[in-house]
């Protein structure tokens, strides 16, 4: 739990890992194992806002360098989240709401 405890939880679980058997429908059991439970924590929250907000906006989060077409650009915190957002609203205005499920393929070249 030290480092799930070094990240950002909207809900902090109650334990790192919850074992359990269960029986499917069939009758058949099987072990099950449920990580974090109870916790409810954003992955894009802990890699982008969290910097943002702390005042490393400027820096650098991600370095695109193609060995394709050679293009190189870095891109901060601050940009990357701006990103975020604009796709948010996006699928926002397209009816996505929290629970759906969103496949986003995006070729690079």
């Amino acid at each position: 739990m030290h480092h799930a405890s070094q990240l950002h939880w909207h809900t902090k679980p109650y334990r790192a890992l919850h074992t359990s058997t269960r029986r499917l429908n069939d009758g058949t059991k099987t072990h099950s194992w449920s990580w974090f439970p109870g916790g409810e924590i954003s992955n894009c929250y802990n890699c982008v806002d969290r910097h943002v907000h702390a005042g490393h906006g400027n820096a650098v989060a991600i370095v695109w360098d193609s060995p394709v077409t050679g293009n190189k650009e870095k891109f901060s915190y601050a940009r990357v989240l701006e990103e975020v957002e604009t796709l948010a609203g996006v699928l926002r205005e397209e009816g996505v709401r929290k629970g759906d499920v969103v496949l986003i393929y995006s070729m690079f070249v």
